[in-house]
């Protein structure tokens, strides 16, 4: 009879808004905070990936997040987002510890389909590995807009929000950002991707 109630209690709380799920956690509630978390954990984490190029450093920049988070909750502005304040808290972690060390190692390749020719797979591998080291040699700001945008799929306020400018400098920079990757890709690359 328990696990019906404690299976009952989980929907309720994954059902709940951001909103109310941080005002929860304001109160002390912790399977509100444990919610927030296993809600954004993963999408903290392939951000911090991308900017950081580092999986050990990622992941510290998670734990960091939702430690900063939980310090100061009170602070939240009630007009930003908890999903683009996370993102926020994380950026300011990822920069500053770019600041302090340069990182080199690389990201995993993505999963492969088992029904993929090993001339298809060699050929994605390839296309995959040239457009991350197309996007790692962005400078900072570009590389981090095109992860937010392509990669996490947040909004242009929201990726404003994070980032501390206006929408139209996110919408500036995207552009930019994806203008250097155009002129960047490989000769053909675009030809065979349509084919």
């Amino acid at each position: 009879m328990t696990a019906i109630a404690v299976t009952s209690s989980e929907a309720q709380i994954r059902s709940l808004s951001d909103s109310r799920l941080l005002d929860l956690a304001k109160c002390g509630e912790a399977d509100a905070f444990a919610e927030i978390y296993a809600r954004y954990r993963d999408s903290i984490y392939h951000y911090c990936l991308r900017l950081l190029k580092s999986d050990d450093l990622a992941l510290d920049a998670v734990q960091e997040t939702f430690l900063r988070m939980h310090n100061q909750m009170g602070t939240l502005h009630d007009g930003l987002a908890l999903r683009a304040w996370l993102f926020s808290i994380a950026r300011n972690y990822s920069f500053n510890s770019m600041r302090g060390a340069r990182l080199k190692e690389p990201l995993d390749v993505d999963a492969l389909s088992d029904e993929d020719t090993p001339y298809e797979i060699y050929v994605r591998e390839e296309q995959s590995a040239n457009l991350k080291a197309l996007v790692d040699g962005l400078k900072p700001v570009y590389r981090e807009v095109i992860v937010l945008k392509e990669y996490e799929g947040l909004s242009y306020a929201e990726i404003a929000a994070v980032t501390g400018t206006t929408e139209s400098a996110v919408k500036s920079r995207l552009f930019k950002a994806r203008k250097a990757l155009t002129r960047a890709l490989p000769a053909g690359w675009i030809e065979r991707e349509n084919q």
